[in-house]
């Protein structure tokens, strides 16, 4: 008799307990990744950046950097990024992207350590949306990164809001290349 009252009472609680994850699932928020952005961005003093003129070609067309990529989603399997830094492309979904400079000059095109997450704004109410970005840095080969190898948390919130900030600066002068997910 204990035993049958001890499985009803376990049976009790699992069956509340599995009521109480359904009304918090169906009130919780989700989350939803809006976009990923990829930002190509001048790194270097002001005199270099100044003597320099950088650029690739997409789409037929001659794009002077900076530059930002948008890619709706997630977009696991979709390529963004810089190629290894002393062979200078971008890497954007299956295309290889020279970067070209005017005058010609040495520089590195890298991958940066640090990200930035965008609030966003949902159609429904139970989902909190945001957008992330991520960083390629076109610098004279002797510049060190924006974030240095031993990756203080100081260091990578300066690297997130710089990077923000150069998002917001480039949506605003138009400088955003739509994309679109492989299928």
């Amino acid at each position: 008799m204990a035993r049958v009252i001890a499985i009803l009472g376990l049976l009790l609680i699992i069956g509340v307990g599995l009521i109480g994850l359904g009304r918090a699932d169906s009130e919780s928020k989700s989350l939803e990744i809006k976009y990923r952005y990829l930002i190509v961005s001048i790194e270097a003093p002001a005199a270099w950046e100044k003597a320099h003129a950088f650029s690739i070609q997409w789409q037929g067309k001659t794009v002077p950097l900076p530059v930002a990529f948008r890619i709706p989603g997630p977009a696991e399997n979709y390529s963004l990024g810089a190629g290894p830094e002393q062979l200078k492309y971008l890497k954007i979904g299956k295309d290889k992207l020279p970067v070209t400079a005017k005058p010609d000059t040495q520089f590195r095109v890298g991958n940066e350590l640090g990200f930035a997450i965008i609030p966003e704004k949902s159609s429904r109410p139970e989902v909190v949306a945001f957008s992330l970005a991520t960083w390629v840095a076109v610098s004279p080969p002797e510049q060190p990164g924006a974030v240095g190898p031993d990756l203080e948390k100081d260091e990578m919130k300066r690297a997130g809001n710089k990077l923000e900030k150069r998002l917001k600066e480039l949506i605003a002068a138009g400088r955003v290349i739509d994309l679109q997910p492989d299928r």
